[in-house]
């Protein structure tokens, strides 16, 4: 009798532990309603960056995305910060730095990330940072984007550890270096 009761618990724990996965993964590649935030550049003629985001309930990559965009921003350019869905234009001609990123549910970028990153198909000519937001050290999830990446200047790709306390000036930092 308690070996089916202990059983019974396990395969409870299992069931709701692939609901939880279930959800997040969802939750992780619902296109979220359209958001955009400009930070003005120091003139009209400063080069542009786009910073395309999956937000996540964390909120981590809305923090990762800010800080490289003031890192960007504090060097010059003017930041678009956006998220990605069917409605966000693929015309990415007046940007000369791309960004694009989303948290990793299950060893899985956003659909909706990675669906902007292949609608959008060629950037050639521009310098693009992938990143991620995971447990994970290894960062496998960013070579899905690879073949939207053919012929671009500089294509990096960065994983930012859930439990990096020091992720705020990584961010930063990157966003700075990106502008060089």
């Amino acid at each position: 009798m308690g070996i089916l009761i202990f059983i019974g618990v396990i395969v409870l724990m299992i069931v709701i532990l692939i609901a939880t996965m279930a959800i997040l993964v969802s939750k992780n590649n619902n296109e979220n309603k359209t958001y955009s935030k400009i930070l003005s550049g120091p003139s009209a003629d400063a080069p542009k960056a786009l910073i395309v985001y999956q937000p996540s309930m964390s909120g981590r990559p809305d923090k990762i995305a800010a800080k490289i965009a003031e890192g960007l921003n504090d060097s010059g350019y003017e930041v678009t910060l956006v998220y990605p869905n069917a409605k966000l234009s693929a015309d990415i001609s007046e940007y000369s730095v791309i960004v694009m990123g989303s948290t990793v549910f299950a060893g899985q970028p956003s659909k909706a990330l990675l669906d902007y990153a292949l609608r959008v198909g060629d950037f050639s000519g521009k310098t693009v940072l992938l990143f991620s937001n995971g447990g994970m050290e290894a960062a496998p999830e960013l070579d899905l984007f690879d073949p939207a990446m053919k012929d671009t200047v500089k294509t990096e790709k960065q994983k930012f550890l859930a439990n990096d306390g020091s992720f705020g000036e990584k961010a930063y930092e990157l966003g700075k270096k990106l502008a060089e």
